[in-house]
């Protein structure tokens, strides 16, 4: 796992079974200095969720199964999961998918994704989803008094 230095709050789970996609997103992670870790397969990023419960996900919807799960699924378990836990704490599920059609985007909603990325990932997307829906640190306001 990388670390944060950056102005956004929480970290970055990115599950996608492309290794080139891979590569994009640890490309622009890393050069927007966030914490994030990555990986290959469904339940290594449940796994994930449950231990470090980031404040972004990222999913691949198609080459992300495993015999025993799906991002649809997974997704769904991410939203059981918040609901026994505390309440208003939403993580952000943007899907990944080479399939952004209409019955693709239902069946996200459906399964509580908030947004999806068309694939093939570009740095400039990915980063504009980032922006959309990581939380950003409240800054404070200093006010500056003219001297009397």
């Amino acid at each position: 796992m990388q670390t944060q230095r950056s102005g956004f709050v929480g970290s970055i789970l990115a599950a996608e079974g492309n290794a080139i996609n891979r590569m994009v997103l640890e490309r622009v992670f890393t050069e927007l200095n966030l914490s994030f870790r990555i990986v290959n397969n469904v339940d290594a990023a449940m796994r994930a969720f449950r231990r470090e419960r980031p404040a972004l996900i990222f999913m691949d919807v198609m080459e992300f199964a495993t015999p025993s799960l799906d991002a649809f699924s997974a997704a769904r378990q991410v939203r059981r999961t918040e609901q026994r836990g505390r309440p208003g704490r939403r993580v952000a599920i943007v899907a990944l998918t080479a399939n952004p059609l209409a019955e693709e985007w239902r069946r996200c909603v459906e399964a509580g994704i908030d947004d999806y990325l068309a694939k093939p990932l570009t740095p400039a997307r990915v980063v504009e989803k980032i922006e959309r829906w990581m939380p950003v640190r409240a800054r404070r306001l200093v006010e500056v008094r003219p001297h009397s």
